[in-house]
């Protein structure tokens, strides 16, 4: 699977202006079948606060907003090398579970 970028929650003022969003960074690998299957996740979220602007060019009203367009807000304030840490951050606790040996036992065999 590809890493996902979702919006957990917006907040807004009375006006309906986004004052804070709440993202997340996601993404799962799955092995296996039946009793076998093993799912490995990473998962990092973050929130930013915003001060909505009205009256700005800019603006857009909260029902017209769509989920790409605040991941936009949220990834540009992260930055390039922000987007990207984010995602390698995921992809390295993925990773890490995958590289986690599993021991499995019968004590009482």
């Amino acid at each position: 699977m590809a890493v996902q970028w979702q919006v957990r929650e917006i907040k807004t003022n009375s006006d309906g202006g986004v004052t804070s969003v709440h993202f997340c960074v996601w993404d799962e690998e799955v092995s296996g079948e039946g009793i076998m299957t093993r799912r490995l996740d990473g998962y990092w979220d973050g929130i930013y606060e915003f001060t909505p602007d009205s009256s700005g060019s800019n603006y857009t009203n909260l029902e017209d907003l769509t989920e790409d367009q605040v991941l936009t807000w949220c990834k540009s304030l992260l930055g390039t090398d922000g987007v990207a840490e984010k995602e390698a951050a995921v992809a390295t606790q993925i990773e890490t579970k995958r590289s986690e040996s599993i021991a499995t036992a019968f004590p009482w065999r």
